[in-house]
């Protein structure tokens, strides 16, 4: 799937080369070829497709490498007639996202080369230190529970030594991983991928703001309510018919109890803009929500960014402290307790 930087550069590219009025296909092919390989073959199949009759949305729809909602973004903005706008509007928010994630990316970092180091020093500590506090537990025939269970260190301590080593790599290949995939073109959903509950919440937020966004510009361009709504819920990942949005609006008008209580993302919103008869204030309203919600995101992404420090912090010295705790400080003051009562 495309990356995250590479799909909001397109939608810059797209957004400028609309509001020139330039053949997309064109425009497309050449830009091609300034682009890394996989990228500029899958801008070249897009041109291919633009020049056999297809529609942009149609041609991103049949293109495994961008992410499903993306062609929904974009037919919402043909259908609006604004493309620019919506594909801008989207690519705004998705910086704020993608900024958040370097962001996350670089904390990180520092924790995971103080993990390793730290847990080098231990793998070290226990390899040569474990097995004499076993032998000074059996000779003054102690016993420890816990510690006599480490037996294993004593009996096989290159097999030990060479497994907790390779916990480090371990370690950093599922960091490579996340950061590999959180470069991924995920898009603005409602369905955002289980990370960080603030970097969670924030990317909800942010479909909200894109969905009321995307809402006014297509009300704006004079579409109707049911199919304007339909496109826009298209556009942050969830299906809803515009069957069931008429049939709501319907039960709206006529101010009946809806029987068949619809459940969706987005509901109340759905029936405000519907109890709404004045465009100009529901398009303000829809405005407001954006920026709202906006706020909201940029909010939790604050937060996200002064205590995630913090909470490795806590999270990895009570972890270190804790291991170094009862592989060495405990059994040595137990030993030297247990030495004072028999001599006593």
């Amino acid at each position: 799937m495309i990356q995250h930087d590479q799909l909001i550069n397109l939608c810059g590219e797209i957004a400028a080369l609309v509001r020139l009025d330039l053949p997309l296909e064109e425009a497309l092919r050449n830009r091609s070829n300034d682009l890394p390989v996989r990228l500029g073959n899958q801008v070249r199949e897009l041109a291919d497709r633009l020049e056999s009759g297809q529609s942009l949305s149609e041609a991103l729809q049949k293109d495994p490498g961008f992410p499903p909602v993306y062609a929904a973004v974009v037919e919402a903005g043909l259908e609006s007639g604004n493309l620019a706008g919506t594909l801008e509007q989207i690519a705004q928010n998705l910086r704020i996202l993608r900024d958040s994630r370097n962001f996350l990316q670089g904390v990180m970092l520092y924790p995971m080369f103080v993990f390793t180091i730290l847990w080098l020093l231990f793998s070290l500590v226990s390899y040569k230190i474990v097995p004499i506090f076993i032998d000074f537990y059996g000779s003054f025939s102690i016993k420890l529970t816990y510690l006599n269970s480490l037996t294993f260190i004593q009996n096989y301590p290159c097999e030990y030594f060479i497994g907790m080593l390779s916990i480090i790599p371990l370690f950093w290949i599922m960091y490579g991983i996340w950061c590999f995939r959180s470069k991924r073109s995920l898009f603005l959903t409602l369905q955002p991928p289980p990370l960080f509950f603030w970097l969670r919440t924030a990317n909800r937020n942010l479909a909200q703001a894109a969905f009321a966004q995307i809402t006014a510009l297509l009300i704006r361009s004079g579409l109707p309510f049911p199919r304007a709504l339909s496109l826009s819920f298209q556009a942050i990942g969830v299906s809803v018919s515009e069957s069931e949005l008429e049939q709501q609006l319907h039960s709206i008008k006529e101010r009946k109890q809806n029987t068949n209580k619809l459940c969706y993302p987005l509901s109340h919103l759905v029936s405000w803009t519907f109890g709404i008869p004045d465009q100009t204030i529901l398009l303000s309203g829809l405005e407001q929500y954006a920026e709202l919600h906006t706020f909201q995101a940029k909010n939790y992404l604050e937060r996200l960014e002064r205590w995630l420090p913090v909470l490795l912090l806590f999270l990895l010295g009570g972890v270190i402290l804790i291991i170094y705790f009862l592989s060495i400080i405990f059994p040595y003051g137990y030993l030297l307790y247990q030495l004072t009562n028999m001599s006593a």
